[in-house]
């Protein structure tokens, strides 16, 4: 039938109402199944819209990258006065050595940035993660771990940015 937006589909549920058939069809319609081919896929008007969001971002951010390394996970727990924790989950498997990847803290700073969980005593002789963050043009932190490099432990804090 047709596809209407959320306030509208709203007024055909309210209390006492009787939705009609066709406005159950207009509801099922206005939505995207996880079936349809389609689902997962956004339309270029979303595209361009979080594309323009990325592009002004301002938050700090933690970036990354890993050289010679295997399957490996490390967790950052990024705390802020008043905000809940967020945990960040740095993956890495053979296909990412040397790609540099970003992920954004939720929030404004200041950040505290500490390790959360990481098995460094699995890295061998050649493996190593570069970690950078920051939080504005004139605050960061940056950190190489690895193989014979000082102790990195579960808990380390970078520092606050």
């Amino acid at each position: 039938m047709a596809i209407r937006d959320k306030n509208t589909l709203k007024t055909f549920f309210e209390t006492g109402d009787k939705p009609s058939q066709d406005q159950f069809i207009d509801l099922i319609d206005s939505f995207k199944h996880q079936n349809e081919t389609n689902a997962l896929l956004l339309t270029d008007r979303e595209i361009v819209s979080i594309a323009n969001r990325i592009a002004t971002i301002n938050n700090g951010f933690v970036e990354y990258y890993f050289d010679n390394m295997s399957n490996s996970l490390i967790k950052l727990n990024v705390a802020q006065e008043n905000e809940e924790n967020q945990e960040i989950e740095i993956r890495c498997d053979i296909h990412d050595n040397g790609d540099v990847k970003r992920q954004y803290f939720v929030g404004n700073g200041p950040y505290n940035v500490a390790i959360k969980e990481f098995e460094s005593e699995k890295l061998q002789a050649n493996e190593y993660y570069y970690l950078y963050y920051e939080t504005s043009l004139y605050d960061s932190v940056d950190r190489l771990i690895g193989h014979q490099l000082p102790t990195t432990f579960n808990g380390f804090e970078f520092g606050k940015a």
